[in-house]
């Protein structure tokens, strides 16, 4: 050690380089690479490589780390470090001493030359605003729009993207890296690109998802971020991220506080595609500069230059290194930049570039520290879109609120547009076209311009970009237009999902792409040999230029983002249809729509589809998605048919289809209220975020809506549960008749729906704020809970904010019961983060009544005081398994431990009958049945010990674990299983097993001939009402489409002699056959007569006539009604189906009654005690 020490000798002239050249001694010495070095220091490879080139001053942690990773003392180290430290700051405070020397050029030579400079840089400054200051959106906006386009300024629209430290060197779609940076499970490894390593590409995500994202401004103003390379993806803002910095520090865009560290620095860009053309290869940058500066006014004069790079005032952005083509002129490129940095060690030097083709070791080995732009997360998609209409539509509020409401409902509630939004360039485009189309529904439009903009547009016309090709490729590739280029592009999508990954997994080989280009080549006249070169070139332009495919690796391609193929595959099938004439509007809709019904990664593809296609196909699709059919999961095939409606701009053509897909997802609530209660409704697909857009998308006088509502304001106010309000006040323009629902709702969940729906929507109103804050002081703690909720996720102006607070802290007080204050202790730490807030959870954590309260309150506290975690922390996930069958459930705070169908089917085989039901119980719960059914086709020896399970545990006590069996039985979805439960139906002397084969019949094969041969036999000749009820369930949720159900459904309403059976049936014809021709006869009753029917069936003769639109016979028979809860009930229908909207202000009304009267007993008891 000691001879190391005097090898080292002492500090010199220049201590930061001795430190460097020392340290790379040592690691020459020691023979490690920099990866071994950045393993044993743990420190990152951007701050190992810059403390060993000497580019910046080292933190003593870095040298302690290296030292020990060295073996080597560290004392000498930081001795140098401190020497360079102290240098530092002498040359920093003397900068401006040196100008007044007296071995320096006269006082007046100074000056000329002090008023030259200032005159350059006032030049330069100017002609940056002119240059930069406003964006060109000639190249985004549609050939077809003829329409002046408005100036926006960059300054009024940049919102400051984030980046991350050390990007990963792999190439993903944008699917597969956003589930990657979030940790998120992988998909089975036949729905991933072949020679894709699971674990590995989650090694080298880990490391990237502990970088923070931090803002670029930040990265770039702060002391280590002298020398930094900015990669990105096309359209990510890296040249306007370099425009925007050459406009704040020329004085462009006032002041910045992000950006303080840079004051006095002087910003130069130089494009590199510009100085790569052949008469600039041989010059210098200066030179580049000054050449710019003779020619544009964008550089300055050599001496000015040169006294600003001198004194370290030069703020250097090489920007779009990817943009030089020829690959040896670009590492050449990337070395002058290094050396000028080495050079000019005080100036700050940024290079940007695309990450495809980007080879980082010339720069990495410069101490260039590597950050990657991140997409815009939603907060800042919002904030851009906001910026733009209000400059795209000066002077015009309502309008720029419009517009912002409808975009940012589309990024909401639409994956593919949300998935485009956090590209910058193609968020441009999105906002540009959303003031003339409607998002989501006129994307198909949007999404072909971002293609073309992508792929024939951005590099010609607004990089004016050419790559070097031999000429008979470049004359090959001349010949296609966009339109043929999007061609190409559709049929590789054909290609893609005719392959073996389909839509879904979104690869194709490298061979299947040029096969595809080669042949359409031919086909426009090129020769074999140029048209396999061209498409080779243009597989590469589509990769490392346009933004379109990703080489994922193994010989496998896919479209950067998801969108692009969905949009590519809906246009080919379109173009098969309209114009190759493939398939009869049938065929279509048989053959290829309905049976990719059940594949959610075709339901994008679909919708786009249903957007395109004639109104008559469209509804011939909505019919049989709307017709139940075996193996089907029927509330994803409703909302589906939901969705298509809500594509189709003539939605009026479609009025019965509309009718038939409302009344088959009020069936479908009214089903499962029935059969699992309100817990599985409250968490059903319909409250989904895909169900209340597609509503909330049509107008008033659409069919569906007065159906809908109807059946709400008769039917489904009853329901406890939150969904059937949220779907009604989805059809609500306004929110009069919602702040009804959220008051006179008949059941307690119905108006916490309502309550969930005004904390969304309408933001700008106080009334809907104050109505929330009515229903906060209600009598039922549900809809209290819901309100404080609703309040927590409300937007409230600046100035009503103080309010809300002292509103919330009474709450958390005043509130009767635990579970209220819990909601509003949440809402107000949600709502203020803040020191008081802190003080507030303290007070109430010491002397809040409640045990839970103060449990809550801590906890709150706890949250609000800790340190702030990094972005992207916590434990690795567990890598996907291999097999779907064999996955574990990812949650189970539910159910416990983790099943799997082998492992709930040996513990059958143990006697253990509880882990299969609960395996099916989550499956039914999630609409998932995959597992179990994979399982039992692979292992048939299974399925049959089940059947016999089945017929030997019936007798009790174990006639569950007999229903567990059957319900298992059904998910094997075979002929054998189906045969063996219409026997149960028919033959089994268990009333339990026979209803519950029914069950699974009809909600796995419903529409099969042969079950509905046998529900039929069970609903006429059953043994008893239960059973028989139970088959008319089964039909009417799964045939009633079918004439001789509906026949055995009237005979029964009007002449079946079990009250049970005729009650069902009366209700359902109510609710659903309001058109019958003898409908109005069957709800016709004296409630004061002899033989008048029974109070149950009385309500529901009156919710008939109500929904049925007989209003004389309604209110006669409510007239002659005496039984208080019916009376009551018919109220609550008659206030929400009349008028709801006039309702509303009563709510007002009752709440200021409720104030005058506490201040009457306020009053009265101080002049008592007086």
């Amino acid at each position: 050690m000691e001879t190391e020490k005097q090898d080292m000798g002492d500090v010199n002239e220049d201590p930061l380089a001795e430190l460097a050249l020392r340290l790379r001694t040592l690691r020459a010495q020691r023979g490690l690479q920099m990866g071994g070095l950045q393993q044993r220091t743990r420190l990152g490879r951007t701050t190992v490589s810059q403390a060993l080139n000497g580019q910046v001053v080292p933190t003593e942690t870095t040298l302690v780390a290296l030292a020990k990773a060295l073996g080597t003392d560290v004392e000498p180290l930081l001795a140098l470090r401190e020497a360079a430290v102290r240098i530092r700051q002498v040359q920093d405070s003397s900068g401006e001493a040196a100008h007044g020397r007296d071995d320096g050029p006269s006082d007046a030579a100074e000056d000329e030359r002090d008023a030259d400079a200032d005159r350059a840089l006032a030049t330069y400054a100017r002609r940056v605003r002119e240059t930069y200051g406003s964006l060109d959106l000639e190249v985004l906006t549609p050939d077809n729009d003829q329409s002046t386009q408005p100036s926006v300024e960059l300054r009024e629209v940049f919102v400051v993207p984030t980046v991350r430290a050390d990007p990963p060197p792999v190439e993903l779609s944008r699917e597969l890296m956003g589930q990657l940076l979030k940790g998120e499970e992988l998909a089975a490894d036949g729905e991933l690109p072949p020679g894709l390593d699971l674990e590995l590409l989650d090694s080298l995500m880990e490391a990237y998802r502990q970088q923070p994202a931090e803002h670029v401004l930040d990265v770039l103003a702060r002391e280590k971020g002298q020398r930094v390379v900015l990669l990105g993806d096309p359209g990510a803002g890296k040249s306007t991220l370099a425009h925007y910095l050459a406009l704040a520090l020329t004085g462009g865009l006032g002041p910045d506080g992000a950006l303080a560290g840079l004051a006095g620095r002087i910003p130069l860009i130089v494009e590199l595609r510009h100085y790569a053309q052949p008469a600039w290869r041989q010059q210098t940058f200066a030179e580049f500069l000054a050449h710019l500066w003779t020619t544009e006014g964008m550089g300055l004069p050599l001496p000015v230059l040169g006294r600003l790079l001198d004194a370290g005032r030069v703020l250097l952005v090489f920007d779009g290194l990817d943009e030089i083509f020829d690959p040896k002129f670009r590492a050449e490129t990337a070395r002058r930049i290094a050396g000028f940095a080495a050079h000019h060690q005080r100036c700050r030097v940024i290079v940007t570039s695309r990450v495809i083709g980007y080879q980082r070791q010339t720069l990495d080995g410069a101490g260039f520290a590597h950050y990657m732009i991140q997409d815009l997360d939603t907060p800042r998609i919002h904030e851009f879109a906001r910026r733009w209409y209000e400059t795209a539509c000066p002077g015009q509020p309502t309008l720029t609120e419009q517009l912002l409401t409808r975009f940012k409902d589309a990024v909401a509630h639409s994956r593919s547009v949300r998935e485009l939004a956090g590209n910058p360039l193609l968020l441009t485009i999105l906002v540009i076209l959303g003031r003339r189309q409607t998002l989501p529904r006129d994307r198909h439009g949007v999404y072909q311009h971002a293609v073309t903009v992508l792929v024939a547009r951005w590099d010609r016309d607004a990089k004016h970009l050419t790559a070097p090709l031999s000429e008979p490729v470049s004359e090959a590739l001349d010949l296609l237009s966009q339109t043929e280029r999007l061609e190409m592009l559709r049929l590789l999508a054909r290609r893609m999902q005719e392959g073996s990954g389909g839509i879904s997994g979104n690869y194709v080989p490298e061979a299947d792409i040029e096969d595809v280009f080669r042949q359409y080549l031919q086909l426009c006249d090129v020769r074999p040999d140029v048209a396999r070169r061209a498409a080779r070139a243009m597989i590469q332009q589509l990769r490392e230029r346009n933004f379109i495919l990703a080489r994922y690796g193994g010989g496998a391609w896919g479209f950067v983002h998801r969108t692009f193929l969905e949009y590519l595959a809906a246009a080919d099938i379109v173009h098969r249809y309209e114009h190759e004439r493939e398939w009869t509007p049938e065929a279509l809709v048989s053959e290829v729509l309905v049976p990719r019904a059940e594949d959610t990664t075709w339901h994008e593809v679909i919708l786009l589809l249903a957007g395109q296609l004639r109104e008559h196909d469209t509804g011939t699709l909505v019919d049989s998605l709307v017709r139940p059919a075996p193996f089907t999961d029927r509330k994803e095939r409703l909302v589906l048919a939901l969705r298509a409606l809500a594509e189709v701009k003539k939605i009026g053509a479609l009025s019965t289809q509309s009718v038939a897909v409302v009344d088959g997802i009020t069936q479908y609530l009214s089903a499962r209220a029935e059969s699992f209660g309100t817990f599985f409704l409250d968490a059903a697909y319909f409250a989904a975020e895909s169900v209340t857009p597609s509503l909330a998308s049509f107008g008033e006088n659409w069919a569906g809506r007065d159906r809908y509502l109807t059946w709400f304001h008769v039917w489904g106010q009853f329901i406890e549960s939150r969904v059937p309000a949220q779907l009604a006040g989805a059809l609500h323009r306004d929110f009069p008749a919602v702040i009804a629902y959220a008051r006179f709702a008949w059941s307690t969940n119905a108006r916490a729906g309502a309550l969930a729906v005004l904390g969304e929507r309408w933001p700008a109103s106080a009334t809907v704020t104050e109505a929330i804050k009515t229903s906060a002081v209600h009598d039922e703690v549900i809809v209290r809970i819901a309100a404080l909720q609703a309040l927590g996720v409300r937007p409230v102006e600046r100035e009503r904010a103080a309010e809300l607070r002292l509103f919330l802290q009474a709450r958390a007080v005043g509130d009767p019961t635990p579970g209220a204050r819990k909601a509003a202790l949440s809402c107000l730490a949600r709502r203020h983060p803040d020191d008081e807030t802190v003080r507030f959870l303290r007070w109430r954590a010491r002397e809040d009544v409640f045990d839970a309260v103060r449990a809550t309150a801590a906890e709150l506290r706890a949250e609000l005081v800790s340190e702030p975690k990094d972005e992207g922390g916590g434990a690795r996930p567990v890598p996907a398994p291999r097999h779907p069958v064999d996955a574990p459930w990812r949650d189970d705070t539910m159910f416990g431990s983790k099943l799997t169908a082998g492992t709930a089917m040996a513990a059958w085989r143990s006697r253990q009958y509880y882990q299969l039901s609960t395996l099916l119980d989550r499956q039914e719960l999630i609409g998932s049945r995959e597992m179990l059914t994979s399982w039992l086709q692979r292992h048939p020896e299974d399925l049959r010990l089940l059947m016999r399970d089945a017929l030997s545990l019936a007798p009790a006590p174990r006639e569950r674990a007999a229903e567990t069996a059957l319900r298992a039985i059904g998910h094997s979805l075979s002929t054998e299983a189906r045969d063996f439960l219409i026997d149960c139906c028919r033959s089994s002397c268990h009333i339990r097993l026979r209803r519950t084969a029914m069950h699974v019949l009809g909600e796995i094969w419903g529409g099969d001939p042969a079950v509905t041969a046998a529900l039929l036999e069970s609903a006429k000749r059953g043994p008893g009402p239960e059973l028989r009820v139970a088959a008319l369930q089964e039909l009417t949720e799964h045939c009633i489409h079918l004439p001789e159900v509906r026949e055995l459904l009237y005979h029964c309403a009007s002449a079946d002699r079990d009250p049970v059976v005729c009650d069902h049936a009366l209700r359902w014809m109510a609710q659903w056959w309001p058109d019958h021709p003898k409908y109005t006869a069957l709800f016709v009753t004296d409630p004061r007569a002899a033989d008048a029917p029974e109070p149950e069936r009385r309500a529901v003769l009156l919710q008939g006539l109500a929904a049925g639109g007989h209003e004389a016979e309604f209110e006669r028979q409510l007239a002659g009604e005496e039984v208080p809860w019916i009376q009551s009930q018919m109220r609550h229908v008659e206030r929400l189906r009349t008028a709801p909207a006039a309702a509303a202000p009563s709510v007002f009304h009752e709440r200021l009654l409720t104030g005058l009267r506490r201040l009457l007993k306020a009053r009265a008891r101080a002049g008592n005690a007086g």
